[in-house]
């Protein structure tokens, strides 16, 4: 069922709004981060997930699902050390989005922002994490205990999110763009990747870790 994990080890799934917003499904996935890439066209935010039975960190960036939107330059980086102090287990706290201000981002312009600047060391435990099991009745209560799982979303699900998670994906098992593009593809009920924008950044980020 959708939100499927993007890997074997379950530490990473994508979704939408509409996941986000379900707290019962996130206790049932046993989800303990969420990273929002569309913090201002969603409900939710921080205060929506304190006291959540799993939820234990949130992060939200204000990202615009424009074709020359810099989604890349602009907000993986931080996402990238969100997720993997999340996956190593030091990081258990509600984020700002202070990288929201869109200020400086220019929808007329001809090309994305450079992405020389990023650096993306290995997620290696995305790949070393296991697959998270149902809370048992003992470790109900306890957030601390659970295996960390990472909810990626924006809105649909379709082109913010799934770029992000493609990228993270790629830095964090070792694989390609193509190969992480098409896993996100397979969990994912309906096409994703229709900015051709976020799909030129990908390559791009790619092309400069080589």
């Amino acid at each position: 069922a959708y939100p499927t994990p993007l890997h074997p080890s379950g530490a990473l799934l994508l979704g939408d709004v509409a996941h986000a917003r379900d707290r019962a499904l996130l206790a049932a996935l046993g989800v303990t981060h969420v990273v929002n890439v569309a913090e201002h066209r969603t409900n939710t935010g921080r205060a929506f997930y304190r006291g959540h039975a799993t939820v234990r960190a949130y992060l939200g960036v204000a990202a615009e699902d424009h074709v020359n939107y810099p989604l890349l330059g602009k907000h993986f980086e931080k996402i990238r050390r969100f997720v993997d102090a999340a996956l190593r287990g030091t990081d258990d706290s509600f984020h700002d989005s202070s990288d929201s201000d869109d200020d400086d981002y220019d929808p007329n312009a001809d090309t994305p922002n450079s992405l020389s600047d990023l650096s993306t060391p290995p997620l290696s435990l995305l790949l070393a994490s296991p697959a998270p099991s149902p809370p048992s009745p003992s470790s109900r209560g306890r957030r601390s205990a659970r295996p960390p799982r990472v909810l990626v979303h924006c809105v649909a699900g379709v082109n913010r999110s799934a770029a992000v998670a493609a990228a993270l994906l790629a830095a964090g098992a070792g694989v390609g763009v193509r190969e992480a593009v098409l896993a996100v593809a397979r969990a994912v009920p309906y096409p994703v990747l229709r900015n051709a924008g976020f799909v030129a950044q990908l390559r791009e980020w790619e092309r400069e870790r080589e």
